[in-house]
C-alpha cells in the first residue's frame, strides 16, 4: 500500500462533500495522489459497511476501533498525535484523536487535553480556520466503543470511517514521523436481546 501524505481537515469540505464520503459507492481511496494509472499516495483512507440483524430476534452489539500496531520511525515518534479518525454513524460525523500534551481552556473555563482536529485557534487563518476540537481517543489502544447498540430483526446501520494523518496536528511543526506505520481494526461483538 502507497504511504499516506499529510493531509488537513479543512480540505475534506473543499474537495469533497460529506455525501460523498459517506457513501458505500464511492472508493477507499478517493482523495489519492495518482502518476498516470500508478497509485503514488494516499491522502485519507474510507470504509464504509453496514451491520445488519439478520437473526430470528432483536440484537445488541458492541463495536470498536482499536489502534492494533503503532510501529515508531527510526527516530523513536509515533503517528498517533496525527491521526484522526472521523466515523460518520448513519450519517451522523465525529472527528477523533489522541488525548493533547498540552491543555487549553475550554468554554467554561476548564483545561481540556482535547487536541484541535486540525488548525488550533492560534494558528487558524482564513485558508484554515478553527474546525473544532477532536473527541479524545478512548486509549493509545482504543480510538472509540460503542456500547449497547440495538438492532431490531432485519434493521441495519451504515457506518464510514475516515483515517488521515492531520498535517497541522505534528509537534514543533515538524512532518509526521516518516518510516512509522499504525494499523486499526474493527471489532464487532453481538449478542441477541430476547
Amino acid at each position: 500500500m502507497p504511504a499516506f501524505q499529510e493531509y488537513t481537515y479543512s480540505y475534506f469540505d473543499r474537495d469533497f462533500s460529506d455525501e460523498e464520503i459517506d457513501n458505500e459507492d464511492s472508493v477507499p481511496f478517493m482523495g489519492a495522489n495518482y502518476e498516470g494509472d500508478a497509485l503514488k499516495s494516499i491522502n485519507f483512507f474510507k470504509y464504509t459497511y453496514y451491520v445488519k440483524n439478520v437473526g430470528a430476534n432483536p440484537a445488541i452489539y458492541d463495536w470498536s476501533i482499536n489502534i492494533l500496531d503503532d510501529v515508531l520511525s527510526d527516530d523513536g515518534r509515533s503517528l498517533l498525535s496525527t491521526l484522526r479518525v472521523m466515523i460518520y454513524v448513519d450519517g451522523e460525523k465525529s472527528v477523533y484523536g489522541l488525548r493533547d500534551s498540552v491543555p487549553h481552556v475550554d468554554e467554561h473555563g476548564n483545561p481540556s487535553y482535547s487536541a484541535p482536529i486540525s488548525v488550533s485557534e492560534e494558528q487558524a487563518s482564513t485558508e484554515f480556520p478553527f474546525m473544532g476540537y477532536a473527541k479524545e481517543f478512548n486509549s493509545s489502544e482504543v480510538v472509540t466503543t460503542f456500547r449497547g447498540q440495538k438492532l431490531n430483526v432485519g434493521e441495519a446501520k451504515r457506518y464510514t470511517i475516515v483515517t488521515w494523518l492531520e498535517g497541522f496536528r505534528s509537534s514543533n511543526n515538524e512532518f509526521a514521523p516518516r518510516g512509522a506505520k499504525i494499523k486499526l481494526g474493527v471489532e464487532i461483538n453481538a449478542y441477541e436481546n430476547e
